[in-house]
């Protein structure tokens, strides 16, 4: 059985997200930066519910250990709380985060079912920003 990886504790997240925005990494528009690790924009991007925010954080309370391939080109972001910037690369199967002057990685298993999920979400979210 896998070990469940806990963002939350592996990377000190804050225990309550009271914002976040999902976006698409474009690296032209409104930039988001953390202490000068994570600088990209974010085309389309969207508000989150407080309904979507509970099922991200139920997502990402349940990811799965994974090993990393190192490339980490993500595809989405999220910024919580206005505080930290989160990349997600389901290629490399990684997380980079960055916020109060800190930075972390994760390594998840991108095709685990939790994973999977997680990335619908990041789609299904999006999806009227998509068009």
């Amino acid at each position: 059985m896998q070990e469940r990886v806990n963002l939350y504790n592996a990377l000190k997240l804050p225990t309550s997200i009271n914002s976040a925005v999902l976006g698409i990494i474009d690296r032209s528009g409104n930039q988001f930066t953390s202490n000068g690790w994570l600088t990209f924009s974010l085309s389309p991007q969207c508000d989150l519910s407080d309904v979507q925010i509970l099922e991200l954080d139920m997502l990402l309370c349940t990811l799965k250990h994974g090993h990393q391939m190192r490339c980490h080109t993500p595809e989405y972001a999220l910024v919580l709380n206005r505080e930290w910037v989160a990349s997600f690369c389901f290629q490399c199967n990684n997380i980079h985060v960055s916020g109060n002057g800190k930075r972390f990685g994760v390594e998840f298993d991108g095709m685990d079912d939790t994973a999977q999920a997680l990335m619908k979400f990041f789609e299904s979210s999006l999806s009227d920003k998509m068009r």
